[in-house]
């Protein structure tokens, strides 16, 4: 369901492959390729990755971390729904 919140709110069609896969280096390598996305298409990244943290209605640290660390990477500041689920939930 995540994912597809993701998906969905970038437009975009796809699958997601294994939920069980852990491998960071196809992480690292797919925040590399996003680092060189054009600067406007950034903030819609990061948008949608904060509906994906948030698909469930809720934030916990695992996925607030995971949403800082894609932010930081883009150089791009998380939209203000993430704050506004961190400050509920404190």
């Amino acid at each position: 369901m995540a994912f597809r919140t993701g998906m969905d709110d970038l437009k975009l069609c796809g699958e997601l492959e294994s939920a069980e896969d852990p491998n960071f280096i196809r992480l690292n390598e797919a925040l590399k390729a996003l680092r060189r996305s054009k600067p406007l298409a950034k903030p819609r990244l990061i948008k949608a990755c904060a509906a994906v943290a948030l698909a469930d209605g809720h934030l916990n640290g695992r996925k607030g971390a995971m949403a800082q660390g894609i932010a930081a990477t883009l150089d791009c500041p998380l939209p203000p729904s993430i704050y506004h689920a961190t400050e509920s939930h404190d």
